[in-house]
C-alpha cells in the first residue's frame, strides 16, 4: 500500500517532502495518527508519539567533509545493532 501511495504520489517537489510523506504515512494502517505537516520535526515527533516506535538522535559536530560524517554515523549505527 505504502509502495501504491508513493508511485500515485510520483516526484516530490523540492522542499516538499514532509508534506507529501505526512499526507502518504496518515493513510497507511497504524499510521492513522499521522497529521500533515510541513515541518520535519512535527513529523518526527508524531512518529516518536506511536506506540513501539523507538529513537535515536544523531548530531552532527564534525568536518565539512560530509564523506566523514556519514561513515561516522554509519559506525555508529552498525555498532548499535
Amino acid at each position: 500500500m505504502a509502495l501504491r501511495l508513493a508511485m500515485t504520489n510520483g516526484p516530490t517537489p523540492k522542499a516538499a517532502c514532509t508534506r507529501h510523506t505526512s499526507r502518504m504515512l496518515g493513510q497507511l494502517p497504524g499510521f492513522e495518527t499521522i497529521r500533515f505537516s510541513l515541518f520535519p520535526n512535527n513529523l518526527a515527533d508524531q512518529f516518536g508519539q506511536i506506540p513501539g516506535v523507538r529513537s535515536r538522535e544523531y548530531y552532527e559536530d564534525d568536518s565539512d567533509d560530509k564523506s566523514i560524517a556519514a561513515a561516522q554515523i554509519d559506525a555508529a549505527i552498525r555498532a548499535g545493532q
